[in-house]
């Protein structure tokens, strides 16, 4: 089975990833951000399946 994994996917919305997205629609995509909200609006197709807000990172001190 093939995977594509995308680091940065906040980028993931531009007509350049989709393309390529689309040629692995079959496949599992995995994507990987610091920062999933974008300035534009725009979302990040798929399901957060981690989550480590930086106010807990914060208070924890690490």
């Amino acid at each position: 089975m093939q995977h594509m994994h995308i680091d940065e996917a906040h980028h993931s919305p531009a007509k350049t990833w989709k393309r390529l997205k689309q040629k692995f629609e079959e496949k599992r995509i995995l994507q990987f951000t610091a920062t999933p909200f974008r300035n534009d609006g725009k979302s990040i197709e798929g399901k957060i399946i981690f989550n480590y807000p930086l106010s807990k990172a914060q208070s924890e001190k690490k």
